[in-house]
C-alpha cells in the first residue's frame, strides 16, 4: 500500500482541524486517496460522536459524485484502501445505475464479506443501514448528487459527507445540496474551483455553503514537486474531414477522436 505524499498529509491534517472546508487540489494529485484517508483516520473518532449525540446508533459516511461511473470508481479505490487498513465497513451504492465489486476476492477469514447493494429506495436505504448497525460497523454510502436526497430522506445519522467534483454543487440544479445534508462533517473536494463575485453567491467563495479553503495547491506547485506531469500541447489537423460536406457530423467527432490518439501515440 502506497504512502501518503507530503500534500496528502497537509489536507488530511487540515480535514482533522476543520469540521467544513474545501480541498483544492490539481488532477492526478490523489484526492480520492485523501477521501479514504479522511475515513479511515476518522472512524473512531465517529464512535466517539455517536456516543455522545446517538447512542447506539453507527456513524454513516457519506461520498458523493456528479457520475455514476465516477462513483463506482470511488467505491473501488476507497474500499480497497479501507481493506489494506483492515476498516470494516458496510457498504451501499446509491444511484441507478449498476456497480461491479471488483474488491470481493480480497475478502480473507479476517474480514467479513459483506453483500454490496445498489438502490434508490430510500427504505432500503434504512435496511441496508439497521444492517450495519447491528453488525456494529459504520454504513459507508457512495452516490451520486442525483440521488443524495434518496439518502437525506432515510434522517441518517450522519457523520461525515465527502464531496468529489465539487464544483457541480454551484450550479442551480445541486445549489444548497451540501447545505441540506444533516452532517457533522463536511468536505469538498475539487480540481476546479468555481466562484462568483459575490461571496454570497452560488461559488464556492461562500463560506457559508462550503466553508473556508482548508488546503490548496497550484498546478504549478505539484509538478515542481513532482507529484503531477506537466500538460502537453498536441495539434492535430482534422481539417480535411471537418471541411467535407459529405461527412456527417458523428464521424467528424470519432475522426477528430481518432486522430487525436494517433497524434497522442506519436508524441510519447
Amino acid at each position: 500500500m502506497k504512502s501518503p505524499r507530503p500534500h496528502q498529509i497537509k489536507a488530511r491534517i487540515a480535514i482533522d482541524e476543520n469540521l467544513k472546508g474545501v480541498i483544492h487540489l490539481p488532477t492526478g494529485s490523489g484526492k480520492t486517496f485523501i477521501e479514504a484517508f479522511a475515513i479511515v483516520n476518522n472512524i473512531e473518532n465517529a464512535n466517539i460522536w455517536m456516543n455522545e449525540h446517538h447512542p447506539n446508533e453507527t456513524p454513516v459516511f457519506i461520498v458523493l459524485a456528479p457520475r455514476i461511473l465516477l462513483t463506482n470508481q470511488l467505491y473501488n479505490e476507497i474500499k480497497e484502501i479501507l481493506f489494506f487498513n483492515n476498516k470494516d465497513l458496510q457498504y451501499l451504492i446509491v444511484h441507478s445505475g449498476r456497480i461491479e465489486d471488483k474488491n470481493y476476492q480480497k475478502w480473507t477469514i479476517d474480514m467479513p464479506f459483506r453483500q454490496l447493494k445498489s438502490t434508490t429506495s430510500t427504505r432500503e436505504i434504512i435496511v441496508e443501514y439497521e444492517k450495519a448497525k447491528f453488525e456494529n460497523v459504520p454504513l459507508i454510502i457512495f452516490g451520486t448528487y442525483d440521488s443524495a436526497k434518496r439518502i437525506m430522506a432515510g434522517n441518517l445519522p450522519n457523520y461525515m459527507l465527502l464531496c468529489d467534483e465539487a464544483q457541480h454543487l454551484v450550479t442551480r440544479e445541486f445549489s444548497g445540496l451540501n447545505e441540506k445534508f444533516d452532517v457533522y462533517r463536511k468536505y469538498y473536494f475539487t480540481a476546479t474551483l468555481k466562484e462568483t463575485p459575490s461571496d454570497n453567491g452560488l461559488g464556492m467563495n461562500n463560506t457559508k455553503l462550503f466553508g473556508p479553503i482548508i488546503c490548496s495547491e497550484t498546478p504549478l506547485d505539484m509538478i515542481v514537486a513532482g507529484e503531477i506531469v506537466r500538460p502537453r500541447m498536441h495539434l492535430v489537423d482534422i481539417s480535411k474531414t471537418q471541411n467535407d460536406e459529405n461527412i456527417s457530423d458523428l464521424d467528424k467527432d470519432v475522426s477528430a477522436i481518432m486522430n487525436s490518439f494517433i497524434e497522442h501515440k506519436g508524441q510519447c
